[in-house]
């Protein structure tokens, strides 16, 4: 069986296997894996009726459980990944699994496997009428951000992302990339922003900006993952301008994800920046990813 690197030719395949399920957090959508695969170094392969998707984690190799458009080939497809990595002389070992899967494989096989929260991967979901709104005591600062950004920059433009902002979104994140030390992380959600910008038009998805003074100084970009929550992919802003965050956050979920119950805002990466800033917006509730491996089998955490 052959891995290989997700391209932008493989949308169609990955909606195809991603579309009968209910994912809650935001690795299951091909935006997502195409964009940040360099995180973890995700390649696939197809198999059993499902996609398997292989990455590194902590210097060894895991994978995202069986991506199949039922609950039967989901388990037998897990069944064939165990036999497929005996055979390969490796530990077998889910990361990124989702309460759904949990359940799944409890119900199917109790006792059989092992499970591991991995608070750091957690995803913050919100309600969008919470976050466009920005009603009550909790959300004062949130609100005086925008008012601050509306006072001050009362000539902004709030338009469309199209193919003619892409060259000063870079410009953005290049600017974004000399504000930060280098690091993997850096250059790893770099490379995604570059595939983001090469291939926007062929994604689909929604974005957005706001330019003032005829510059370009804070962009966003998302899409449904679900039939009832949104997502965000991207999100970058000059922070000279005070309150831009707060103020494209506000906007685009108001103009973009107004048919959704929920957004999702991804994990905060145990950056303790982002951390803050996440829980600040106060997320109604928690999409777990979850660490899968047989019981008894401590191999995969030393």
């Amino acid at each position: 069986m052959q891995f290989r690197s997700i391209t932008i030719e493989d949308k169609a395949l990955f909606q195809y296997y991603l579309a009968d399920h209910y994912y809650e957090t935001i690795t299951f959508n091909f935006t997502s894996l195409f964009l940040w695969q360099h995180w973890d170094n995700y390649r696939f392969a197809e198999n059993q009726g499902s996609l398997w998707v292989q990455c590194d984690f902590s210097s060894r190799i895991a994978f995202l459980p069986p991506i199949a458009p039922d609950e039967p080939t989901i388990l037998a497809a897990t069944e064939a990944m165990i036999d497929w990595c005996a055979s390969n002389n490796l530990p077998f070992f889910i990361i990124e699994g989702t309460e759904f899967h949990s359940q799944l494989y409890q119900k199917a096989w109790p006792g059989r496997f092992s499970y591991a929260d991995f608070p750091y991967g957690d995803n913050y979901i919100y309600r969008v009428k919470d976050l466009v709104d920005l009603k009550g005591n909790k959300y004062r600062n949130k609100r005086n951000h925008v008012y601050h950004f509306l006072r001050e920059y009362p000539n902004y433009q709030f338009l469309p992302l199209d193919k003619n902002l892409i060259q000063p979104c870079r410009q953005l994140t290049d600017n974004w990339v000399s504000r930060h030390k280098p690091s993997e992380t850096i250059m790893a959600e770099y490379k995604g922003l570059q595939l983001l910008f090469d291939h926007y038009d062929d994604l689909g998805c929604l974005g957005a900006a706001i330019i003032i003074d005829d510059k370009l100084e804070a962009f966003t970009v998302g899409e449904k993952l679900n039939h009832d929550t949104f997502m965000i992919q991207a999100e970058k802003a000059n922070p000279d301008k005070h309150g831009i965050y707060q103020a494209i956050n506000q906007f685009f979920l108001r103009d973009y994800a107004k048919d959704y119950i929920y957004v999702n805002r991804a994990e905060d990466m145990d950056e303790p920046g982002v951390r803050q800033a996440k829980q600040t917006y106060h997320p109604c509730k928690m999409a777990k990813r979850i660490h899968i491996s047989l019981a008894g089998d401590v191999s995969v955490f030393a």
